[in-house]
């Protein structure tokens, strides 16, 4: 009975995704830097958005906990708009396009969407779950890094206690 519940409870854990801050040896190193095309070709890089705080979420249209986080992710870059850049990393090596094209449509996703067609942006910043969401300070330094769909009140609590008053 016991290895049933345990069985159960790390199934959901892999394939539910959870809302855990993980305190990592990369939080307070210097966010590695990129640029990437977004859906339109233009060019999306992290130095566009210094002097914000930037929420950096890596997700994929098949991840059932992105799917759950990145209308959280437009609902705060609406509420913040002078303080907070909101980049969604698709990892669109391991991703169909026309569903990341329609799933952003759908939902109204007015973020920016960055292509990580080639994986090296993912790589740099160790992402091996998503979603996985990285706060960066406005002066580019990783403040924390968030493994699974984040609430909004945990978003909200980690913006708040970020943002300059």
């Amino acid at each position: 009975m016991r290895l049933r519940w345990l069985v159960l409870l790390l199934t959901v854990l892999v394939l539910g995704g959870c809302s855990v801050a993980a305190k990592d040896d990369a939080e307070q190193q210097q966010a590695p830097a990129f640029t990437l095309k977004d859906l339109n070709g233009e060019e999306v890089s992290l130095q566009q958005y210094e002097g914000k705080l930037v929420l950096l979420s890596f997700w994929n249209s098949w991840c059932g906990p992105c799917k759950t986080e990145m209308p959280i992710l437009q609902k705060l870059q609406t509420e913040y708009p002078d303080q907070v850049a909101v980049i969604g990393v698709n990892l669109s090596f391991q991703d169909i396009m026309k569903d990341v094209k329609a799933f952003v449509e759908d939902h109204q996703i007015e973020y920016k969407i960055a292509l990580d067609k080639l994986g090296e942006v993912a790589d740099s910043y160790q992402v091996r779950e998503l979603p996985v969401l990285y706060l960066i300070s406005p002066e580019g330094k990783i403040l924390k890094r968030m493994v699974g769909a984040g609430t909004e009140e945990a978003l909200r609590s980690e913006i708040e206690k970020n943002i300059e008053k």
